[in-house]
């Protein structure tokens, strides 16, 4: 697997604990602190469109904020 794939299989990870959603620079640091190896710009460039990448699990609700599609009714459970 690339480093790239590697860095984008962690991220998932990373979201799938996270259904609050993370903001872009902490999922880095996260990124970052699970392979310390990974350079930040390479984090970066893996992970600036991830809603892109993988329109159908991943979106933005906020700017700079990513989160599981399978997290939305947690977030309006919460708001309720």
């Amino acid at each position: 697997m690339t480093i790239t794939g590697q860095i984008k299989k962690i991220t998932l990870e990373i979201l799938a604990s996270r259904p609050d959603g993370i903001r872009h620079s902490e999922l880095g640091r996260a990124t970052r602190t699970n392979n310390p190896s990974f350079k930040p710009n390479t984090i970066n460039g893996a992970t600036w469109d991830l809603d892109a990448t993988y329109p159908k699990e991943i979106y933005k609700p906020d700017r700079g904020v990513f989160r599981l599609i399978k997290f939305i009714s947690f977030c309006y459970k919460s708001i309720q």
